[in-house]
């Protein structure tokens, strides 16, 4: 796929608490997929169109006991979920690597980059952003044959083993409930499309075409057509 950025008409956003960045950690991380590489590509993304979030090292704090208590209500209401007890293929679980992440998105926030790089940032980090995302998509539906959602209702997003975030949140411009990401998703929508008939990398391509079959083949009452 070719790189792109965002050029749209800029988004209203809420201001930056310690309650966005917990919120942010959390969603991030389920976006993410639980891949590292694709939680820092996110990171830079929020950072690119929203320079002036900093944080503080009392708002860290803050922000690791907020997400703390996120993951603990997350963990009693899903408690045979594979997902909460860290048994989702390579990724960790997120109660261990919640230190991690805010320690990084504290270090991405806090950059001072020019307007040029931050543009720069934007456009490799959607790039980054779609090509792990199919990747993460495809691991999961094609190589694994769906999502460990043992325990949890199929009838839900959070429990649909065939869930495809490039496909539901990104193709199909559903929404995730946070401002952010829905612009994070947009632009990889955008990013896609315009790549799509012209694209360079094929191995991606060839991805996302077989996500998407096996996404439409679990979805036949909702199916994505490009």
């Amino acid at each position: 796929m070719a790189r792109a950025g965002h050029e749209g008409q800029p988004i209203e956003y809420s201001p930056f608490t310690p309650e966005k960045g917990a919120q942010l950690v959390f969603f991030g991380y389920r976006f993410s997929q639980g891949e590292g590489k694709l939680n820092d590509a996110i990171f830079k993304y929020l950072h690119s169109i929203k320079p002036g979030w900093k944080i503080s090292d009392q708002a860290k704090k803050t922000i690791l006991s907020l997400s703390r208590t996120r993951v603990d209500n997350f963990l009693k209401h899903s408690e045979n979920s594979p997902i909460a007890k860290g048994k989702v293929a390579h990724a960790p679980p997120i109660s261990y690597d919640l230190e991690r992440m805010v320690e990084d998105m504290q270090t991405v926030f806090n950059g001072n980059e020019s307007p040029k790089v931050l543009r720069e940032i934007n456009t490799a980090s959607i790039t980054d952003i779609t090509i792990f995302e199919i990747g993460q998509d495809h691991y999961f539906l094609i190589k694994k044959g769906g999502r460990p959602r043992k325990g949890l209702d199929p009838k839900t997003i959070q429990g649909d083993s065939w869930l495809s975030f490039t496909v539901f949140h990104a193709l199909m411009s559903n929404p995730t409930g946070i401002e952010e990401y829905d612009r994070m998703f947009q632009d990889v929508n955008g990013f896609i499309r315009s790549s799509r008939f012209g694209g360079v990398d094929r191995e991606t391509d060839a991805q996302l075409d077989n996500v998407v079959r096996v996404y439409n083949e679990h979805h036949l009452d909702k199916p994505f057509v490009w």
